[in-house]
């Protein structure tokens, strides 16, 4: 598989943080689409649901349907383990099947070596 066919998701928290960490998740988008990697980011994917609460279900709902449909792999932000959402998009990621990445240089090996 090369970079083109690869689709990463990006997950970490978003509740509590300036702007909803939008800044962090961009910047992420930003590196991954620039060494060639498709990317599946919430803040855009999730953009059409108007719900002042982001800890509001649909939110959940339209990231595990995305992950599970569109994500061969996932990177995880600094601090998603205090995110309750980014928890659970660990989880289904494991039980997808889908490549579960810490570090752009973590996703960068694992296609490097294919």
């Amino acid at each position: 598989m090369n970079k083109t066919q690869v689709t990463v998701y990006i997950a970490g928290p978003i509740s509590g943080h300036d702007d909803l960490n939008r800044s962090a998740f961009k910047t992420m988008q930003d590196e991954l689409e620039s060494l060639g990697f498709h990317t599946l980011n919430p803040h855009e994917f999730c953009e059409s649901i108007k719900s002042p609460n982001p800890s509001d279900p649909k939110y959940y709902r339209a990231g595990m349907i995305t992950l599970a449909s569109q994500a061969t792999d996932i990177i995880f932000l600094d601090g998603w383990q205090y995110s309750a959402g980014a928890q659970l998009e660990h989880k289904a990621a494991a039980l997808f099947g889908i490549g579960i990445h810490f570090s752009t240089e973590d996703l960068i090996r694992k296609y490097s070596n294919q």
